[in-house]
């Protein structure tokens, strides 16, 4: 027993996955690359894949951010295929800001590379000018405090961070390589050394 709990513990504080490649099927892959707009496409590829037997769907994301309502299409199609019992694994090729991380917070898995880089903030919504009443403007100011706390509530599950800590880089705005945030939030992603694409 006492052998057994060396190697367990050797295994826990070597991270020899970040020597790892992820395989990733073309025909289960879901790029999100760019601007976060509308991703209405994406979520519907997202439940067709997931209607469609599929056991695990790839999705792509190198994202500054964006919309937040665009990106919520596609974290709700998420989960639902979740539902139907598809993992979704998602992996970071360059960055995932903002909405992105609010996707990563939706995926069953997330693998980034060493010099991915990482980054939320407070989540803010604007509208075009428009004339509303002041309780048409106090019907939108509790709805969108709702998703807030929605996303809010979600990402900080997700990270599994000290009240603190989520604070701390909420709040700043940090952008955190992989590396990196692998030691902060383990639970949330893993370091790879590289992916690859096949055709199945």
């Amino acid at each position: 027993m006492k052998y057994l709990m060396l190697i367990i513990t050797f295994f826990m504080c070597n991270p020899a996955h970040a020597n790892s490649v992820l395989k990733v099927n073309k025909e289960r892959l879901i790029e999100v690359v760019g601007p976060i707009r509308d991703l209405q496409a994406s979520a519907d590829a997202v439940l067709a894949l997931s209607e469609a037997s599929s056991d695990r769907i790839f999705i792509k994301l190198d994202t500054y951010g964006g919309s937040v309502i665009g990106g919520l299409k596609l974290i709700q199609a998420i989960e639902r295929a979740k539902t139907r019992g598809v993992r979704v694994v998602c992996y970071v090729e360059n960055a995932s800001m903002s909405m992105g991380t609010h996707i990563m917070a939706a995926c069953s898995k997330n693998y980034v590379l060493e010099s991915s880089l990482i980054m939320w903030h407070p989540v803010s919504i604007s509208f075009m000018m428009v004339r509303i009443t002041p309780d048409d403007a106090k019907r939108l100011h509790e709805g969108m405090e709702l998703l807030v706390g929605f996303l809010e509530k979600k990402l900080k599950a997700r990270l599994g961070l000290s009240d603190e800590d989520y604070e701390y880089y909420h709040k700043n705005e940090h952008i955190i390589p992989g590396v990196d945030l692998e030691k902060i939030a383990p639970l949330f992603v893993q370091v790879i050394k590289d992916y690859r694409e096949y055709d199945e």
